[in-house]
C-alpha cells in the first residue's frame, strides 16, 4: 500500500500520517513503536523496500514514512529537471532511485509506505512515476481562512472549551495559514482560559506575535466599523512606540488593496487581472482583503483613500498633530462602512 502526501500544509500532512500509522499499529507485530521514519538523504531504495517488507511472514509489517524523496526530483531554477540529473553532484544519487517505482509496485500487499514532502512546484518525474502505484495521493494545500476558523472551533470543542467568534476571527486572521502555530496557541489559550470562554482580549494578550500585528487588528476594526476597538488598538500601538507615520502608511496600503479587490470583483470572468499589490499577495491575504472590501462600496473606498491623503497633508503641514489626525481618520473611515 502506497500513500503520497505532499503540500505546504505540513500539520495536516502529519495528521494523515498519524492516522495511517495508528491503523497499522493495531495489527503490526512491532506494537506501538512500529512506525519507521526514514530520510531520503540517509537511506537507499533497497533499505526502504527491505523495511517495508519485514515482518510480512508474521503479521503486518511496520508503517514506513519516507521523507524528502519527491523534493529531490523537483525542477531546478533554470528549468532543468533534477530527475534527469542536471547537476553532476546529484546525478549518482538520483540515478540510484530510478528503479524505485517498479520496486514499490512489487511490494507485498500488506506493506504500508507513506511518502511525505512539502510543496511540489513543478513537473516531478518521480511523482509521475509513483502515482499509478499509489492507493491515494493527498495534496495538502495551505488552508484558507474558513478552514482555519473551523479548525480553531473544533480544537476548542474537542478539549471541552469554548471560544468567542471575535477570538476565532482574531487568531485565524493572524496566523498566515500556519496550523502548527494555531494549534500551539490554542493549547496555550485553553490552558489559560481554564474552562472560561476564550475572548478576543485573551487572544490579544496571550498569543505570540499578535502584539506585533496590531496594525492589522486596527485596520480590521476600522473596516468592521468598530471605532472604539480601533482606538484601543491605536492606544496600544502608541504605548509600543510605533511611529504614527507607519500607522498611516499601513492604513493607506490596506485601503489601496481594498480598492484593487473591489475593481477585480467587478471584472468579467476570464478577464486578465491587472498586476499590482493585490495580485502579488498570498491567497490567504487576498481572501482577507476581499472579505474586508465587501463591507465597502467602491465610492466609500475612494473616499477612504482621499481621507488618508488629507490626514497625511494635515500632519505634514502642521495643521493637526499626529494623534489628532489619526483619531479623525479612524472616525471617518469607520463611518464609511455603512455607506453603500
Amino acid at each position: 500500500m502506497l500513500h503520497i502526501v505532499h503540500g505546504p500544509d505540513s500539520f495536516s500532512a502529519r495528521q494523515i500520517v498519524n492516522s495511517l500509522s495508528s491503523k497499522r499499529q493495531q495489527t503490526s507485530v512491532g506494537g506501538p513503536d512500529s512506525t519507521v521514519w526514514l530520510e531520503q538523504k540517509s537511506t537507499s531504495p533497497r533499505e526502504v523496500i527491505d523495511v517495508c517488507s519485514q515482518g510480512a511472514l508474521f503479521g503486518a509489517p511496520p508503517a514506513v514514512v519516507l521523507q524528502g524523496l519527491l523534493t529531490r526530483f523537483e525542477p531546478t531554477k533554470s528549468g532543468g529537471q533534477r530527475g534527469r540529473r542536471s547537476k553532476k553532484k546529484d546525478g549518482p544519487v538520483l540515478a540510484e532511485w530510478d528503479p524505485f517505482p517498479s520496486m514499490v509496485a512489487a511490494l507485498p500487499p500488506a506493506s504500508l509506505l507513506i511518502l511525505v514532502d512539502g510543496a511540489i512546484k513543478g513537473p516531478n518525474p518521480m511523482l509521475k512515476s509513483l502515482e499509478p502505484h499509489a492507493d491515494q495521493v493527498h495534496v495538502m494545500k495551505t488552508p484558507d481562512i474558513g478552514q482555519i476558523q473551523r479548525f480553531v472551533e473544533q480544537k476548542a470543542a474537542q478539549q471541552g472549551g469554548a471560544i468567542a467568534p471575535e477570538a476565532v476571527s482574531r487568531l485565524s486572521m493572524n496566523c498566515n495559514g500556519d496550523l502548527w502555530y494555531v494549534n500551539s496557541e490554542m493549547e496555550k489559550l485553553l490552558l489559560y482560559a481554564d474552562g472560561r470562554t476564550i475572548t478576543g482580549e485573551m487572544v490579544e494578550a496571550m498569543v505570540t506575535g499578535i502584539q506585533s500585528t496590531t496594525i492589522f487588528a486596527l485596520v480590521d476594526a476600522i473596516v468592521e466599523g468598530k471605532e472604539d476597538v480601533a482606538r484601543r488598538h491605536l492606544d496600544t500601538m502608541y504605548h509600543q512606540g510605533i511611529a504614527p507615520g507607519y500607522v498611516l502608511t499601513m492604513i493607506n496600503r490596506q485601503m489601496r488593496l481594498l480598492a484593487q479587490a473591489k475593481e477585480l470583483s467587478s471584472r468579467s470572468r476570464g478577464e486578465e487581472p491587472t498586476k499590482g499589490e493585490f495580485t502579488s499577495l498570498q491567497p490567504f491575504a487576498q481572501e482577507r482583503a476581499r472579505r474586508q472590501a465587501s463591507r465597502f462600496s467602491l465610492r466609500a473606498v475612494r473616499r477612504a483613500l482621499a481621507g488618508v491623503i488629507e490626514a497625511d497633508r494635515s500632519i505634514k503641514t502642521g495643521a493637526s498633530d499626529e494623534r489628532a489626525a489619526l483619531d479623525v481618520l479612524i472616525s471617518d473611515l469607520s463611518g464609511l462602512v455603512a455607506q453603500r
